[in-house]
């Protein structure tokens, strides 16, 4: 399955009858009821809007009720015994409305001798009303398909976006994991607020908030610690936390931070750019 397939599990469920599916697919044949009685089709422009829009609500509220089930369950199963010969859901949903709109066709004479009082034979109207039913039968499953698509690929997307918000997540766990682990290698006590470290000989020298500890750590592992924190190198041998830092000043030609400890930390040339754009 790529990232923009639904499954045909998935599928099934997203076409299960629930109410909110059924509020909405009634809304929308509201709609295209509304729609059909604008368009006036097949010579109804000299009928009340009224009775043709009365006339097309009990059309489609009867097509939906009719042809939703048969189309539901001929997905269904075409998708178990037909797989082969039928691969993709739109021909699922094609042959099943096919199927439906046959069915339809037996319904609508009933409809059409109420509404305009037809004195015809009911079987003479069955063959005639066919290809309407082809007609306002596709046109309602289309639409209610289209309906359906964005309503899944709005769907897939949220389900993306927060696939994706997890592994971020999980990522910065991760990140915050390895920054606790280098903080749980000082002494209870020395557990404070990281202001910065600096290599000293073949240890690390690190400063909190509540004084300092040297480890035995090389500096590039320290880094790897701490890549995530706020903070930058200022030096082969120094890193600090931006917010230890209070101002930059110069001795001759030396540039250094001035740290809220007290402590003054070097810039080298390689760093005096990154560190300008934060100080």
């Amino acid at each position: 399955m790529t990232n923009r397939e639904i499954n045909h599990k998935n599928q099934l469920e997203e076409r299960t009858f629930t109410g909110k599916k059924i509020a909405s697919d009634i809304g929308l044949i509201f709609i295209i009821a509304s729609f059909l009685t604008f368009l006036a089709p097949f010579g109804m422009d000299q009928i009340h809007w009224l009775t043709t829009w009365s006339f097309w609500l009990v059309i489609c509220l009867s097509g939906y009720i009719i042809c939703a089930p048969i189309i539901f369950w001929g997905q269904i199963w075409l998708t178990k015994h037909a797989q082969k010969y039928v691969p993709h859901q739109w021909m699922k949903i094609a042959c099943s409305a096919f199927i439906a709109c046959i069915v339809m066709s037996f319904f609508v004479p009933i409809v059409n001798i109420y509404f305009f009082s037809l004195e015809d034979n009911y079987l003479d109207l069955v063959p005639r009303v066919l290809p309407h039913s082809f007609i306002i039968g596709g046109f309602i499953t289309f639409s209610n398909a289209i309906k359906n698509h964005i309503k899944n690929q709005k769907k897939l997307l949220n389900q993306q976006v927060d696939e994706l918000k997890n592994k971020q997540h999980q990522v910065s766990q991760i990140k915050n994991e390895k920054f606790t682990e280098f903080m749980n290698k000082l002494p209870i006590e020395k557990r404070g607020k990281l202001i910065c470290f600096e290599m000293d000989d073949h240890y690390l020298n690190v400063h909190t908030d509540k004084g300092s500890h040297l480890l035995l750590m090389r500096f590039k592992d320290a880094l790897a610690f701490v890549e995530e924190h706020p903070g930058m190198q200022t030096h082969r041998s120094w890193w600090v936390s931006l917010d230890a830092i209070e101002k930059e000043q110069k001795v001759g030609r030396k540039i250094l931070l001035k740290l809220n400890n007290g402590l003054l930390a070097p810039v080298s040339k390689t760093y005096q750019a990154k560190v300008k754009e934060v100080v």
